[in-house]
């Protein structure tokens, strides 16, 4: 049996799925972050991950993966890594963002704006694709979860010296942090220069700021409204990039962040001119659709839905 096989890379999880054009899925399977900015054994992860996978005869791959093609040192490492794996069959290295785009449209114009971790927006008119944002958490990734996670913890020294009185917020914060001491100015300064992964796990606190904006505080809805923002913006600029700007916007979403309906409901609230299409398939299958085609399989598209709604997955 033929197997194709489908990876999305991410900063803080990384997942793969295998399938047979006779519809058999195997997975998916999950390890943590290969983002080369923020875990220096990303290669290791992502080679002892792609060992751990079943054994199938394996006819095509797509490999997408977080800072594909944005800084070559890193783009070069990351072909060599999956060329030293992959062995007599057809295969593209791309950007993360690029199958959650592809599979969100399968095809179609629009804009994807991927937010987790970090934030970009993708666009394509059927012919050229751009990007928007996706600078990385020091010159950009603004709207992202790190964004939030930053402006919380930025807000929580505010209310530490302060210069903002949110007694809520801040008790909310401290007590998530594990920080009880008489002086959490100095804890929480230790705590943040000596986190392990920084990215990630500075990008988690945006699901506390979440919860606590859903329960009606207000610094938190502020946070979230900003990123939403950020996040229109993107879309905008990159349907304007594509020189569409005359045409009626079409966008779809993916990531991590977008599991917060505020964050959603603000981005549609953003853009009440445009039309948002709900992503035909989530990014892990996207890569599976690309790998498909690779393939050459017949109606790649409906083989890989029918799949994936067979075994209740929507990943």
């Amino acid at each position: 049996m033929n197997f194709v096989l489908g990876l999305d890379g991410g900063g803080s999880k990384t997942a793969a799925l295998l399938l047979s054009e006779s519809g058999t899925t195997l997975g998916p399977f999950y390890t943590t972050g290969v983002n080369p900015f923020d875990n220096p054994k990303w290669q290791d992860t992502l080679i002892s991950f792609l060992n751990s996978l079943p054994q199938v005869n394996l006819t095509a791959a797509c490999f997408g993966l977080p800072g594909y093609g944005e800084v070559d040192a890193y783009s070069r490492m990351q072909d060599q890594t999956i060329e030293n794996w992959v062995s007599n069959i057809r295969y593209d290295v791309v950007n993360d963002v690029q199958v959650a785009f592809e599979g969100a449209f399968c095809g179609s114009a629009g804009v994807l704006m991927l937010a987790g971790t970090g934030s970009m927006a993708w666009g394509s008119d059927g012919t050229q694709h751009i990007r928007v944002g996706g600078w990385g958490e020091k010159l950009g990734d603004e709207g992202s979860g790190y964004w939030i996670g930053e402006q919380a913890l930025s807000l929580l020294t505010h209310t530490l010296d302060g210069r903002l009185q949110d007694d809520v917020f801040k008790s909310s914060l401290l007590e998530h942090l594990s920080i009880h001491s008489v002086d959490p100015s100095r804890d929480l300064l230790s705590w943040y220069y000596t986190l392990d992964h920084p990215r990630s796990q500075i990008a988690a606190l945006s699901q506390l700021v979440d919860r606590m904006a859903r329960a009606g505080n207000r610094t938190a809805l502020d946070i979230l409204s900003g990123s939403s923002q950020h996040l229109a913006h993107h879309i905008e600029a990159a349907w304007k990039k594509l020189g569409l700007q005359n045409q009626p916007l079409t966008w779809s979403y993916a990531g991590s962040l977008f599991k917060s309906q505020l964050v959603l409901d603000g981005v549609k609230d953003r853009l009440p001119d445009s039309q948002l299409q709900e992503p035909l398939l989530r990014p892990l299958s996207g890569a599976v659709w690309h790998a498909a085609k690779l393939a050459g399989w017949d109606r790649p598209l409906d083989r890989v839905k029918d799949a994936m709604s067979a075994v209740g997955y929507q990943g």
